[in-house]
C-alpha cells in the first residue's frame, strides 16, 4: 500500500542519513552495526544506489565508503563483504570495482573481488 511505501522510504532515507554522517566521521563499528541490522532486516541500504555531492558530483555510498578508508574493522572483511556482495562489475566504460581496489591499495578487497569473480556464472 501507499502508506506502507511510504513508512519504507522515510526509514530508508533515515538509514542513508545516518550510514552518511559515520562515514564522514569515519565510526566504522557504527557503520557495522547499521548494515548488518539493515540486512537482518528490510534491506533498505543499497550501497551501489547514487547520491549526489554537494557539488553536483555524483558518487554511490560504496566509492564514500572507500575512499574514506571505512572498510577495516578488527581485522574483519565484515564491510568489504558487504560491498561485494552488489557491487557492480562495471560503472563507466573504463572503471570497474577491481580499479578501484587497487588504486585504493586494499590487498582483501581486491582477494574478495578475484574470489567472487572466480565463484560468479557469466551468461552472454
Amino acid at each position: 500500500s501507499k502508506l506502507e511505501q511510504k513508512t519504507r522510504e522515510i526509514k530508508k532515507r533515515a538509514k542513508l542519513r545516518l550510514l552518511l554522517d559515520y562515514i564522514k566521521t569515519r565510526n566504522i563499528n557504527k557503520i557495522v552495526k547499521l548494515l548488518s541490522e539493515d540486512e537482518k532486516e528490510e534491506g533498505l541500504i543499497n550501497l551501489n544506489e547514487e547520491l549526489t555531492l554537494g557539488d553536483g558530483s555524483s558518487t554511490t555510498y560504496t566509492n564514500l565508503i572507500l575512499s574514506k578508508g571505512c572498510y577495516e574493522y578488527s581485522g574483519e572483511r565484515t564491510i568489504l563483504n558487504s560491498i561485494i556482495k552488489n557491487f557492480p562489475k562495471k560503472w563507466s566504460e573504463n572503471l570497474y570495482g577491481i580499479h578501484l581496489a587497487c588504486i585504493l591499495g586494499t590487498e582483501d578487497f581486491v582477494e574478495l573481488l578475484i574470489d567472487n569473480d572466480s565463484r560468479a556464472v557469466y551468461t552472454m
